[in-house]
């Protein structure tokens, strides 16, 4: 439990020492995986890694055919594909229902535009997207799929499959890699390892379960001799400044999106009416829903460390080349700098003197480094923040002037983000025109 407990930090101080990719330091230190077992699709020979879910299973798919990048001949870095996905953005709600705890809905990648398919489209790479209501012709085009020697992107609900312990929600979906058959059962690419082993039903009900967009699959096809990949990268970066500085929506909820919704989240933090923070969540139970809902989704939660700024910074290194714009790596500077200032607020949110609260990472750790190495989950069963909020309500949470202190300081983080990424913004938009 211990080396489990500690392998992520160490995988970072491994990134911060030789410059190296999540995925190469992991593997220094865990080591290569073997290769899939029996029943992948010819050529699927890497599985999980990586510094982002859709990022790395797009590269896995991508390395499995064949594919590279137009610019370099080289596989598609995962940053590459990020950006070209629409790379950040924001996305903040609140989710009060009487009987529940707040849900904070913190989600800083490209948002709400689909982003594999936005990666798939910009890079160049021709695909098919599929839906059906009928579980049959669902598994006739999964079986039709692995049978031409490709692996399939499948949609899926969170926590809907065997070895996800967390409580499936309706519309809480995300993409997984269906990689092969083998004796009735389907291998699933899906951040660990090594292929996860489900029956053909529990994928079938796992690719049901929400309601919209029910057996969504991605057929990856082969990559477009057409495409204009620096146009693709100028598209996709136009699209991130928009998504952050223009509505998305068309309705109310556009306030909630982009650097309004940052806005919205700094006004409510340090706000004293009802609608304010420190006024809504006033009971041990309210504030730990909040504060580690807050931290989880800057640093893990759809993106990846840094509110995926880091990441995004190192597209724009890499499309400063591809387009000869040297100007892009000064906004990619600025990302940098916005990165530092995510995770600082990051650790606003979980002060480490608080009960409970204070250990909200050293859980989140052992539960990525679970995946990462393939082992069994640590938290089947009951949430393990459930305890963290039971000790975080026996010291009696925080009271008023220190949450009050904390809220402060957080909004304060949040607009010296604000100030930073709309600098970077505008430097984004002078670099491509």
């Amino acid at each position: 439990m211990t080396s489990q407990n500690t392998l992520k930090r160490r995988i970072r101080a491994r990134m911060e020492k030789t410059g190296e990719s999540y995925t190469t330091a992991r593997r220094a230190i865990v080591g290569t995986p073997p290769p899939p077992a029996s029943g992948a699709v010819p050529g699927y020979t890497r599985v999980g890694g990586g510094t982002h879910h859709d990022s790395a299973l797009v590269s896995n798919v991508l390395h499995q055919m064949g594919v590279t990048g137009p610019h370099n001949g080289e596989p598609f870095s995962e940053t590459m594909l990020i950006g070209l996905g629409g790379g950040i953005g924001v996305m903040y709600f609140v989710f009060e229902y009487e009987g529940h705890l707040p849900m904070l809905s913190l989600i800083l990648r490209h948002h709400p535009d689909d982003f594999v398919v936005g990666m798939l489209t910009n890079a160049g790479i021709r695909h098919e997207v599929s839906t059906t209501s009928s579980p049959r012709l669902a598994a006739a085009t999964l079986g039709r799929v692995i049978e031409a020697g490709r692996p399939a992107i499948c949609r899926v609900t969170a926590g809907a499959l065997p070895y996800d312990p967390r409580q499936p929600i309706q519309g809480d979906h995300y993409e997984v890699g269906v990689i092969g058959f083998d004796s009735g059962t389907a291998l699933i690419d899906d951040e660990a390892p090594h292929p996860h082993r489900v029956t053909l039903q529990e994928l079938a009900d796992a690719r049901a379960f929400t309601k919209k967009e029910k057996h969504r699959l991605i057929e990856v096809i082969d990559r477009d001799p057409d495409h204009d990949f620096a146009t693709g990268i100028r598209r996709a970066i136009a699209k991130t400044i928009h998504n952050l500085t223009e509505p998305v929506m068309g309705n109310n909820f556009d306030a909630n999106f982009g650097f309004r919704g940052l806005e919205k989240l700094a006004d409510e933090l340090e706000s004293t009416k009802s609608s304010g923070w420190r006024r809504r969540f006033t009971t041990p139970d309210r504030q730990f829903a909040v504060l580690h809902r807050m931290f989880t989704g800057i640093e893990l939660e759809w993106g990846a460390t840094g509110g995926l700024r880091p990441a995004y910074a190192d597209f724009l290194d890499e499309a400063a080349s591809v387009l000869d714009r040297p100007d892009l790596i000064g906004a990619a500077g600025r990302f940098r700098a916005a990165g530092k200032m995510w995770q600082e607020l990051a650790d606003l949110a979980v002060p480490s003197a608080a009960p409970g609260l204070g250990r909200i990472r050293e859980v989140m750790d052992l539960d990525q480094a679970s995946r990462i190495t393939g082992v069994s989950h640590p938290v089947l069963g009951p949430s393990p923040f459930d305890d963290l909020r039971a000790e975080f309500a026996a010291a009696g949470g925080l009271a008023e002037p220190e949450l009050a202190s904390l809220l402060d300081s957080m909004a304060i983080g949040v607009r010296q983000i604000l100030d930073v990424e709309r600098e970077a913004v505008g430097r984004l938009a002078e670099a491509i025109g």
